[in-house]
């Protein structure tokens, strides 16, 4: 089995922090990135919309599924890599009762340098930059958290309340059994 935190080339970048907590890390990227954490659920999924329904963002808040409003620009072997290391890791705690678990997702943005194509003799335009470029101005940083939550009799209960007492869909809960939260995780 592969570490659930395989390095990949897209993470070659990220400064090692071994014995750092979770909070620790959490921190570091805050500083220069985006930080998301994703289950794959939507009840109570984002940060960015208060109890009153309306939207609201606080600086350097690690922010939830909702909250992710484009698309992750990867290369097609570099996605395929990826989802093939999530489903492996799901299953892997799926098949220990695992659930609850999350992506975190770092997001650092910026234009790279990339030389703008002009016709010949035209004096470049520095605002405009080739579209195969554009997957280049964000890069990521990512590995699965919080991977010690157990499908209990505690999740089992949670689950029921909030279907049936409070009304919520129970297939964007958090809480769910392990096999079904793999599937919608990956």
């Amino acid at each position: 089995y592969q570490p659930l935190l395989q390095e990949m080339e897209m993470m070659k970048d990220l400064p090692q922090h071994e014995g750092k907590s979770e909070s620790d890390l959490r921190d570091v990227l805050k500083k220069d990135l985006e930080v998301y954490d994703l289950k794959g659920s939507w009840v109570g999924r984002s940060t960015t919309i208060g109890s009153d329904g309306r939207k609201r963002k606080a600086a350097g808040e690690t922010q939830k599924d909702l909250d992710l409003q484009e698309p992750l620009y990867l290369r097609a072997h570099d996605k395929e890599k990826l989802t093939q290391q999530l489903e492996a890791d799901s299953r892997f705690l799926s098949t220990h009762n695992i659930m609850d678990y999350s992506l975190l997702l770092g997001i650092k943005k910026g234009i790279s340098s990339v030389t703008a194509e002009t016709e010949a003799g035209a004096a470049p335009d520095p605002t405009i930059y080739h579209a195969a470029a554009a997957h280049h101005s964000q890069r990521y940083f990512m590995g699965i958290i919080d991977i010690l939550q157990q499908w209990d009799g505690s999740k089992q209960r949670e689950t029921c309340f909030k279907t049936y007492c409070l009304g919520k869909d129970p297939d964007g809960l958090s809480s769910m059994e392990p096999v079904q939260y793999q599937e919608r995780f990956v």
